[in-house]
């Protein structure tokens, strides 16, 4: 049941919706022009997510933002997703405990919710949840940075993290894609950052 939502979770395409309405009653202004300010410009590089770049601090906050939009704290969730760009969730809705739904954090702010389709089976969504509490940026920040060399891929590169329950034995695990010129790997860490192993 877990393998099975979980696979179902991983292939949920997550569809964002984006756009912006003016008030054409409003002073014509580049924020009403759709054209950024200075200071927006600053403000949106200085939240902007990069998986090369990003530190402890930087995934704690889009983690927040992302807890902050689903409505409840700690989150429950079946997955969290970083890539190069973006940090992802999927997240029960606290008002609707079996609905299911993606939250992806990109260029400083958290886009609209998609629903991703689980299979309808609840019990296996409960048994598959694990709580945004147990997520340890700082944990996450020394995995990434470790991966390539655990993976022992030469010239690897970090391609994205997901973590996921990946059942009783296990638990919630991070894996970590790493990938080189000629080779690439899945490397495994639990959630304090202590490494399991490479697939």
């Amino acid at each position: 049941m877990r393998a099975t939502l979980a696979f179902l979770a991983a292939i949920a395409a997550v569809t964002l919706l984006g756009g912006c309405s003016t008030d054409p009653d409003s002073e014509e202004t580049s924020a009403s022009t759709g054209t950024p300010t200075a200071e927006e410009e600053t403000a949106t590089e200085e939240t902007a997510f990069s998986l090369e770049e990003a530190d402890a601090e930087d995934i704690d906050r889009a983690l927040a933002a992302l807890v902050e939009e689903v409505g409840e704290e700690p989150a429950q969730i079946t997955e969290l997703n970083i890539s190069d760009s973006t940090v992802g969730i999927y997240a029960v809705d606290p008002s609707a405990p079996d609905e299911l739904n993606a939250w992806e954090y990109r260029n400083g702010s958290v886009g609209p919710s998609s629903p991703v389709d689980y299979g309808g089976d609840t019990e296996a969504l409960s048994q598959n949840l694990f709580s945004t509490a147990d997520v340890s940026a700082s944990a996450i920040e020394s995995a990434l940075a470790e991966a390539p060399e655990a993976g022992e891929i030469e010239d690897g590169g970090i391609d994205g993290l997901t973590m996921v329950w990946m059942g009783p034995d296990l638990g919630v695990v991070m894996q970590i894609s790493v990938s080189g010129e000629r080779e690439s790997g899945l490397v495994r860490f639990e959630p304090d950052g202590t490494f399991i192993e490479v697939l």
